[in-house]
């Protein structure tokens, strides 16, 4: 579930625009805008995506993102037998799914082959909610969260409780909210799990702890917006664009893959 996270909020065009932003934030010292400083929640989209948990060869197809035309940020195809599957998208994220008891599953999620986090699935007895509670195993600061989904039509399935589409329930799920501060040139976020993550946004690549083997970037084009580059083997893999609203109150945030693909368009409004 981090993965999914980590598209539709906890950082988290064209290859050409990806670049040019890598540039933007690489080799450059930039002011940081004081506009960012403070918590921000996340809104609800306009748009509301669903995840798609399908029945094939035997085992499950989990989708992520998936929009009303169809398509989805990510999927992955596996069984409930604990082996990883890698995500043909991005074969650094492999997943693992293992059925519990009645209505409970386990969902293991690993980069570069190690554990990074793991979800319960829980079913309400009327087979209507699911109740996912990630926990995050690389950050001792972490706590769990919990996201809630409301049954919204797809397959259904005697034997399989979690076969279905699902759509979040932002009023029943913990609230997503980011928490920006500052002290001299460190530039520090805390997300609503608890992880808090100094950075340096001098413009040069630094490691990232989070992600063993990934590095980052980070500046601020303009004091509305703030840029964060990831890479991986020095390749871009993900730039995060945030801009705040000329009023200081709302935020939007652009996550895009290393392809120049959006992943997500996410809305945040500043409540202290």
């Amino acid at each position: 579930m981090r993965r999914t996270l980590f598209w539709s909020g906890l950082l988290w065009l064209s290859l050409s625009a990806v670049l040019a932003a890598g540039q933007s934030v690489t080799g450059v010292k930039s002011q940081r805008s004081e506009k960012l400083l403070g918590t921000w929640k996340q809104l609800p989209p306009d748009q509301s995506t669903t995840l798609k948990i399908e029945g094939e060869a035997g085992g499950i197809k989990v989708s992520y993102g998936c929009k009303e035309d169809g398509s989805c940020s990510s999927s992955v195809v596996s069984n409930y037998d604990g082996r990883l599957s890698k995500y043909p998208d991005d074969a650094r994220w492999e997943a693992s799914f293992r059925k519990m008891a009645d209505g409970t599953a386990q969902h293991d999620t690993y980069f570069h082959g190690k554990l990074d986090n793991t979800d319960k699935w829980q079913v309400s007895p009327d087979r209507n909610t699911l109740t996912v509670t990630n926990q995050v195993v690389n950050a001792p600061e972490a706590k769990a969260m919990r996201i809630a989904y409301d049954r919204r039509g797809g397959p259904a399935s005697k034997n399989d409780p979690f076969i279905g589409f699902w759509k979040r329930n932002w009023e029943k799920s913990d609230p997503s909210v980011i928490k920006y501060t500052a002290k001299g040139d460190v530039f520090t976020t805390t997300a609503a799990d608890g992880i808090t993550d100094e950075r340096d946004c001098d413009g040069k690549d630094h490691p990232n702890r989070l992600l063993e083997g990934t590095l980052y970037s980070c500046g601020f084009p303009d004091e509305r917006t703030y840029e964060l580059v990831l890479k991986d083997n020095g390749k871009v893999t993900t730039t995060i664009s945030s801009k705040i609203s000329e009023d200081g109150k709302k935020m939007a945030r652009i996550v895009k893959n290393g392809e120049g693909k959006t992943m997500s368009e996410l809305r945040f409004e500043k409540v202290d």
